[in-house]
């Protein structure tokens, strides 16, 4: 799981830092966000997976989640398809919407600490039967927390492909 939280963001931050620094604040003429604003939007959705994540392995070692017996191919399990496929358009829950404005190193600083936040769950999660513990997703269904968490990496692949887009209408 943390190698496809590790490639995802490395393909991300190197898409982001493809992009010139005096355009990452600027919006699409089209509309949309900027580039300094979908970063922002992926900490907040990252920072709201962790705590779910947290609180939903808290609340199931409390009921006694006993320990992982299977955790092969969790992240193929995953049926993200729609997350990854930029055709499919899902509006931001309001928690998830970007400030307005914000700059992309304040942006991208937010999104290192919710990894941060993220990985320290994991961690804490460790050998945890996280297979076994689940919670719908509003678009995607049922997910378990191992599903939860390659979420988060197709989704920064996701916003990855927008950012990609967003450079391109800039020119």
């Amino acid at each position: 799981m943390r190698d496809h939280l590790n490639i995802t963001r490395e393909h991300l931050r190197h898409v982001v830092d493809a992009v010139p620094a005096g355009q990452t604040g600027h919006a699409p003429a089209a509309g949309g966000w900027s580039v300094a604003e979908v970063v922002h939007h992926l900490a907040r959705i990252e920072a709201m997976v962790t705590g779910l994540f947290v609180e939903m392995v808290t609340n199931a070692r409390d009921g006694g989640l006993g320990p992982e017996v299977d955790d092969a191919a969790q992240l193929e399990s995953f049926r993200g398809y729609r997350v990854h496929n930029r055709k499919y358009r899902v509006n931001a829950p309001e928690r998830g919407v970007p400030q307005t404005g914000i700059d992309l190193g304040t942006a991208w600083n937010a999104l290192e600490g919710s990894r941060t936040a993220l990985l320290d769950a994991l961690d804490a999660a460790d050998g945890l039967a996280l297979g076994s513990i689940s919670y719908p997703h509003a678009q995607l269904g049922e997910m378990s927390m191992y599903q939860w968490v390659a979420f988060v990496g197709f989704h920064e692949t996701r916003h990855a492909e927008q950012i990609e887009e967003i450079a391109a209408s800039l020119g």
